[in-house]
């Protein structure tokens, strides 16, 4: 449930989605609210006036006396005092708390985790998830993301489509390139929708049609960030060629026939709508 609210300590504005009594910007506000009006400051405080007498000082004096006699405070001083730790026993202690150093799984061993984790991580499991972080206030629902941005999400691609490439030229970039990473690898390439989102978005089309690998193509990072900023004029195809292409393809993909399906109904005027797709992701 979407809470409008503001910050206690300073007022601003704020959208919430779990309650509370009190709302803050930030650990930094709540910390400072807490410290001024908090129950431990001033006349909050229970002990607040209570002072200690001759006789209850006395008598802690005496405790602590009793406590640490010479021999005892010579015992916990002379424990360590002067005593270095071999190299061997600080080898251990390290190893102990951040592992071996130069230790990386085995391929077999990366391989069983990756077969774990998608057993485990399903699309019926990742649903579930994202349904109780958003009952618990952790993240934004669906319906009340940016509908743009939404599109994005449902129209991005959902397999490895480096293995649907079949354009040499662009097969050879990406062997000599590598993929793309933001710190290791700046010259690499990227999937791209030859098609553009932003076209799928303004001329309502089904998502699932421009995930198809029809409509994939390789791009260095440099010239995808340029077509974004003039996606109109540098679409490589248009939304007719999309759909013919898919209409044509021979190879295998898993959407191949639900694309199909929404080519004809896309003809005979049916288009995208939000609350169909966020009411059958939750299904």
């Amino acid at each position: 449930m979407r809470i409008d609210t503001e910050c206690a300590l300073c007022g601003k504005q704020l959208v919430r989605y779990t309650k509370h009594s009190l709302y803050f910007c930030n650990q930094k506000h709540k910390g400072a609210y807490q410290k001024e009006h908090g129950t431990t400051k001033g006349k909050n405080n229970p002990n607040f006036g209570n002072r200690w007498n001759d006789e209850q000082r006395e008598h802690a004096a005496k405790a602590t006396s009793a406590r640490m006699t010479p021999e005892r405070r010579a015992i916990i001083g002379d424990q360590h005092r002067g005593k270095i730790a071999t190299h061997e026993t600080r080898q251990k202690m390290s190893e102990s708390r951040t592992g071996k150093s130069g230790q990386s799984p085995t391929p077999e061993t990366r391989e069983k985790i990756g077969k774990a984790s998608a057993a485990k991580f399903t699309e019926e499991y990742k649903k579930k998830i994202r349904a109780n972080l958003e009952a618990s206030g952790a993240i934004i629902p669906l319906n009340e993301i940016d509908d743009y941005k939404l599109y994005k999400k449902f129209a991005d691609w959902c397999q490895r489509m480096y293995d649907f490439v079949t354009n040499e030229a662009q097969l050879d970039m990406l062997a000599s390139n590598g993929v793309y990473n933001s710190y290791t690898n700046l010259c690499g390439v990227v999937r791209d929708h030859v098609y553009s989102r932003r076209s799928g978005f303004d001329e309502k089309v089904f998502p699932e049609l421009l995930r198809h690998p029809c409509n994939l193509q390789l791009l260095t990072q440099s010239e995808n960030v340029r077509k974004r900023h003039g996606y109109r004029d540098c679409d490589g195809q248009s939304r007719v060629c999309l759909f013919e292409n898919i209409r044509q393809f021979c190879g295998d993909w898993f959407e191949q026939e639900i694309c199909v399906e929404l080519i004809l109904r896309y003809e005979c005027g049916e288009r995208y709508e939000k609350s169909d797709y966020i009411a059958k992701y939750y299904r």
